[in-house]
């Protein structure tokens, strides 16, 4: 007869967490890049942007920082950690956000973000984070 188990097993990453997380890393050196590129190489500013006309430095600065949010919002999905699925949210919502600020080409933008929101709230993937129990126990 098998011993029952003492440790409860750590949940297994939801395949579309690993896809998000592995998103985030695209998105967080791709933006960086792209930033680094319109200031250094090409000296120029998208018209979205031109608030940072003057101080083009610090757009890139920007862009590191939202590089680095989207970093550790990859460790934490795929970690299965709680604060990786709430940024992971908050930076999906600030997708739609920019998306807005951006249309019409952050349509595409809006539209992932949006459905992002969808899958990170859908129950499987709140119970792998550990989030479903609690919002039971709660009731």
């Amino acid at each position: 007869m098998l011993a029952p188990r003492v440790f409860r097993l750590r949940p297994r990453r939801p395949v579309g967490v690993t896809l998000l997380a592995v998103w985030s890393l695209v998105v967080g050196v791709s933006i960086l890049a792209l930033a680094a590129f319109a200031v250094y190489a090409l000296r120029q500013i998208p018209r979205v942007f031109e608030a940072f006309l003057a101080f083009p430095d610090a757009l890139v600065a920007v862009a590191g920082l939202v590089a680095a949010l989207q970093f550790a919002a990859a460790i934490g999905l795929w970690s299965l950690r709680r604060w990786g699925w709430v940024l992971s949210l908050g930076l999906s919502f600030a997708g739609v956000v920019a998306g807005a600020l951006t249309l019409p080409f952050g349509a595409f933008g809006i539209l992932f973000a949006l459905a992002s929101v969808w899958y990170l709230t859908r129950r499987p993937v709140r119970e792998a984070f550990g989030l479903a129990h609690q919002a039971a126990a709660g009731s």
